[in-house]
């Protein structure tokens, strides 16, 4: 979340254009308990909800954050700011994959999003 808001801060730089911070944008968690230690477990999280396509079937070992509940919260976010202007998120790629359907965001790459 740290290189999101610092990336956020400098287009405001730019942009001449307020911050505002939502925490419910926050990226994905790989493990709902936040035990998580290593970015190898990171990494077999994602496949893991890959393969089951964002939906953690019932029982399952991983506690990874389901997709919908992603898709949720973020739009939940993105609804609460002001609706008369226009909005530029910075966040991270599961985030935008839960919103857009696009898996694989460049780095620092730019999706347009108008589902709200």
């Amino acid at each position: 979340m740290t290189r999101a808001v610092e990336t956020a801060c400098v287009l405001s730089a730019v942009l001449d254009a307020p911050v505002r911070i939502a925490l419910d944008l926050r990226e994905w968690l790989p493990d709902e308990t936040l035990s998580w230690a290593t970015a190898e477990e990171v990494r077999i999280a994602y496949a893991d909800m890959l393969r089951h396509g964002g939906v953690r079937p019932e029982g399952h070992p991983l506690r990874w954050e389901p997709l919908p509940a992603v898709q949720a919260r973020a739009r939940a976010a993105i609804a609460a700011l002001p609706r008369d202007l226009t909005i530029l998120v910075v966040c991270h790629a599961v985030v935008i994959y839960a919103l857009t359907g696009q898996e694989n965001t460049e780095h620092c790459g730019v999706v347009a999003y108008s589902g709200m």
